[in-house]
C-alpha cells in the first residue's frame, strides 16, 4: 500500500459509501504499481519484469483475453482494481501479483457460481467457502493454500475497513503443502538434488583458501562461506549492514551447559517471511571462517561505500562540488578536461582510447571533444546515474548504499567487463547462482568452477544453488540434538511448520534419533527398520501380525497388497476359523440363515420369470451359501479336534498375480512381452488345474498344533 495514503473508513458512512471512497482514493491518489496506468484498461503493466496483470475471469489471461467478454464482473472490477493497487508498495514482485490476483478472481468466480450479485459489500462466509472450494479444484495443493491465505486477508480487510456489511471472522481450511519427503530411491534423489555435493563443497573450500583476487570469485566464495555458517536466505544476506557483527558485549556473553562463561559470535539480521529482526549465532567451529569471509567482503566493498557517502554529500549540499573518487583527475573544478580526464572523472577504468570514446558517447549522448567539459559541468551527468531512491537501498530497515555490506561498482562482478567506479550496483538474488550454478540453456554464463578449470575432465560439471546451503545446515541440525523450535529460530522462520521442507531425513535417520532419545531418557528402547521381505520369509516368521475378524482371524499379508475382499471375509482364502470357537460359529450360522433367505427369494423370482438363473448376484449368493455350509459342517464335525485352524481354499479365487497378468494382456504389449505373459499365464493355469482337480467334497483343513480357547 502507499506509504503516505492510508484508507480510513468513516463510521457514519454506509458500506457502499466506504467502497466508493476506497475506489476513489486508489484510482485518483495512489501511484503504486504504475503511476501512469489508465484505470479503465483491462491490462495493467509496470516496468518490473513479470509483474503485468489482467483483470479477467479465473483461468483467462494473456493472448486468450477477449475485451468485453472475459472482463471481471462490471459490479466487481473497480473494487478488484482498487484492492490490487492498494496492496502494492513501490516494489511489486511477480509472486505477489499472482497471489493477489488468485484471491480476487476466485472471489468473483464464487459470486457467479452462487448466482448472486458480485457486490463486495454483501460478501458472506458462504461466498468465501465457495471460493475456497473453487481454489481446491482449480489449483494444486501449494497454490490453493496460498490462495486461501489471500482470501483470509481480503475478508479481514473489507471487514476492518467497513466495506462489507457483515463482519467476517473467516479462515480457510485448505491443507498445508506437504514436504517432499518421499522414502526409497526417489526420496534420496530428491534430497540429493537440494543438497550441495561433496565435490562442490571441496572446490569452494579450495578456492576460498587460495584467497582469490578477482572480485567475482571473492564474492562467490566469501558469501558461500557466510551462508555455510548459519542458515540464511540469499535475500537476507544481501540486506546485511557492513557492521552486522557490531553487537554489544552484554549480548555476546553466555553460560554453557557446564556452567562456564563464553563469548559468542553472530550477525544482526532483518528477518523475512514474518520473522522479526534477530541475531543469528555462528557455531564455535565456524566462527573463524565467518569472520574471515565477512572481512573479505567488507574490504572488497569499502570503495563502493566510500563513493556512496561522497554522493550523499553531493545531493544534500546546496553548493555541491565534484566528488573526488579514486579515479578523479586532480585538477580544479573549473579547469577544461581532456577526453582521457573526462572518462576518468566519469568512472572509466580502461586504457583503450577506442572504448574510452564509446564510453563517453554513451554517457554524454554525443561524441566527446577535448576542453568541452569541466568537473563542474560533468557533475549533473554523475548525479543522473545514481540508483533510484538513493541514498536508500531499503528505507524500511534503514539500509543505505553507504552502510550496506554488499555494494559494488557496475560490472565489478562480471567476468570481463570494465568496472565503472561512479555507478553503484547491488547484487541480486541470482548473482550468486550465476557464479555457482550451471545454466545449460545459456552456455555464455560460466560458473567460477568452469572459469578456474574445476570442470575439466568431468562427466558432470560442478553446480549448486544458494538455497543448497540452507538445506545442508538444516539437515545437519536435524541430525543433532537441536529442537524443531531451535531450528526454526536459527533459520529465522516464523513457525516450525516450515521446517519439514528442509528436513532431509530418511526413515533410518529418524529411527536413530529415536534410539538416541531412548538412551537419553534412560529407557532401554530397541528399534528395528522393517526391510521388505518375500512372501515365503513372511510365512516362516514365528509370529506374524493378524487381524481379528468376525469369524476368526485374517492372515492377509498387508505388506504385499491391500485387502481385496473388504467386508467379505467368509469368501476369502485367508480367513482362518478356529474349531471350538462357539461365538464365531453362531455368527457363521446367522450369516448362513440370512443368505438362505436371500437365495430363496432369488429362486422365487427366477420361477416367476423376474430374474435370470445366470444372474451374477444370484450365482454369487448361491456360492457363498454353499461355502458357509461347508465351513459350518467342518466346525461341527467330531472328527476335527478343538483348536484346529481351518482355512478353505476357493477355486474361483483370483490372485493379485492373475489380476496383473490379465491387466497387461488387456493393455497389449510387444511380441517379446506377450511371450513372457504367456509363460506366466501357463504357470498360473497349471496351478489352478491342480487345485480344481480335487474332488468337490474334499476340503483343505490346516491343522497347526493344538489351540486352546481362553
Amino acid at each position: 500500500m502507499s506509504s503516505t495514503l492510508i484508507f480510513t473508513p468513516k463510521a457514519e458512512l454506509t458500506a457502499q459509501k466506504n467502497l466508493k471512497e476506497f475506489i476513489r482514493l486508489c484510482r485518483d491518489e495512489l501511484t503504486a504499481f504504475n503511476p501512469n496506468l489508465k484505470w479503465e484498461d483491462l491490462k495493467w503493466t509496470t516496468d518490473i519484469k513479470g509483474c503485468n496483470t489482467y483483470f479477467t475471469k479465473l483461468g483467462i489471461h494473456g493472448k486468450k483475453v477477449r475485451p468485453g467478454v472475459d472482463d471481471l464482473n462490471a459490479q466487481y472490477i473497480d473494487f478488484a482494481k482498487a484492492y490490487f493497487r492498494y496492496h502494492f508498495a513501490d516494489k511489486p514482485t511477480q509472486g505477489k501479483v499472482g497471489r493477489l490476483m488468485m484471491a480476487i478472481k476466485l472471489l468473483e468466480k464464487a459470486f457467479i457460481t452462487l448466482d448472486v450479485n458480485a457486490d463486495i459489500t454483501k460478501l458472506t462466509e458462504t461466498v468465501l467457502d465457495e471460493a475456497e472450494e473453487i481454489a481446491r479444484v482449480h489449483y494444486k495443493t501449494n497454490a490453493a493454500f496460498h490462495a486461501g491465505r489471500e482470501l483470509e486477508a481480503l475478508a479481514k480487510f473489507v471487514s476492518e475497513k467497513g466495506i462489507s456489511k457483515n463482519y467476517l471472522d473467516w479462515s480457510h481450511s485448505l491443507p498445508v503443502p506437504k514436504a517432499n519427503n518421499k522414502t526409497g530411491i526417489e526420496g534420496r534423489r530428491n534430497r540429493e538434488k537440494k543438497m550441495p555435493g561433496d565435490d562442490e563443497l571441496a572446490a569452494l573450500a579450495e578456492i576460498f583458501t587460495s584467497n582469490p583476487e578477482h572480485p567475482r570469485h571473492k564474492f562467490a566464495t566469501s558469501l558461500s562461506a557466510m551462508m555455510l555458517c548459519q542458515p540464511s536466505r540469499i535475500g537476507e544476506m544481501l540486506r546485511l549492514p557492513f557492521n552486522c557483527d557490531d553487537i554489544p558485549s552484554e549480548y555476546l556473553t553466555y553460560t554453557d551447559g557446564e556452567g562456564k562463561k563464553n563469548t559468542g559470535y553472530g550477525w544482526r539480521f532483518r528477518g523475512l517471511k514474518g520473522y522479526d529482526p534477530e541475531i543469528k549465532w555462528i557455531p564455535k567451529s565456524m566462527t573463524s571462517l565467518g569472520q574471515e569471509a565477512l572481512t573479505r567482503i567488507r574490504d572488497a566493498t569499502q570503495p563502493a561505500r566510500d563513493f556512496a557517502l561522497l554522493m550523499e554529500e553531493v545531493i544534500s549540499s546546496n553548493n555541491p562540488t565534484f566528488p573526488r573518487h579514486s579515479y578523479c583527475p586532480n585538477v580544479p573544478d573549473d579547469q577544461p578536461l581532456t577526453r582521457a580526464e573526462m572518462a576518468c572523472a566519469l568512472g572509466y577504468t580502461g586504457d583503450s582510447a577506442q572504448y574510452r570514446d564509446r564510453f563517453l558517447k554513451s554517457v554524454l549522448n554525443k561524441k566527446p571533444k577535448d576542453c568541452n567539459y569541466t568537473l563542474k559541468t560533468l557533475l549533473p551527468f554523475l548525479v543522473d546515474r545514481i540508483p533510484k531512491d538513493f541514498p536508500w537501498i531499503d528505507k524500511e530497515i534503514g539500509l543505505k548504499w553507504s552502510n550496506a555490506l554488499f555494494v559494488y561498482f557496475q560490472h565489478e562482478l562480471n567476468a570481463a567487463n570494465l568496472i565503472n567506479v561512479t555507478v553503484l550496483m547491488k547484487p541480486q538474488k541470482n548473482t550468486l547462482n550465476y557464479c555457482l550454478e550451471e545454466v545449460p540453456k545459456n552456455p555464455r554464463l560460466k560458473t567460477i568452477f568452469e572459469e578456474l578449470c574445476y570442470n575439466t575432465n568431468r562427466d558432470k560439471p560442478l553446480s549448486l544453488t544458494s538455497k543448497a546451503f540452507r538445506h545442508y545446515l538444516n539437515t545437519i541440525a536435524n541430525k543433532g540434538n537441536l529442537s524443531q523450535e531451535g531450528i526454526a529460530k536459527w533459520s529465522a522462520r516464523a513457525d516450525t511448520g516450515q521446517n519439514p521442507t528442509y528436513n532431509h531425513q530418511s526413515n533410518k535417520d529418524r529411527v536413530n534419533i529415536m534410539r538416541n532419545l531412548g538412551g537419553l531418557l534412560g529407557n532401554d528402547l530397541h528399534y528395528e527398520i522393517g526391510a521388505p521381505v518375500t512372501d515365503a520369509e513372511f510365512s516362516l516368521k514365528e509370529s506374524v501380525p493378524v487381524r481379528i475378524s468376525e469369524f476368526g482371524y485374517c492372515e492377509h499379508n498387508y505388506a504385499l497388497a491391500p485387502c481385496l475382499k473388504f467386508r467379505d471375509c467368509s469368501m476369502c482364502e485367508e480367513e482362518v476359523c478356529i474349531k471350538g470357537d462357539l461365538e464365531s460359529l453362531d455368527r457363521l450360522k446367522d450369516l448362513k440363515n440370512k443368505y438362505q433367505l436371500v437365495v430363496e427369494r432369488d429362486e422365487l423370482h427366477i420361477q416367476q420369470g423376474e430374474l435370470n438363473s445366470n444372474d451374477q448376484s444370484y450365482r454369487y449368493n448361491l456360492m457363498k451359501l454353499e461355502r458357509l455350509q461347508q465351513k459350518i459342517e467342518i466346525l461341527e464335525s467330531d472328527d476335527v479336534p478343538d483348536g484346529a485352524q481351518i482355512r478353505l481354499k476357493n477355486p474361483m479365487e483370483i490372485t493379485s498375480l492373475e489380476r496383473a497378468v490379465a491387466s497387461r494382456v488387456r493393455n497389449g504389449l510387444e511380441s517379446k512381452g506377450n511371450r513372457i505373459q504367456e509363460k506366466m499365464i501357463d504357470s498360473v493355469n497349471e496351478k489352478n488345474k491342480n487345485i480344481q482337480g480335487l474332488e468337490s467334497g474334499v476340503h483343505i483343513v490346516k491343522l497347526i498344533g493344538d489351540f486352546k480357547l481362553g
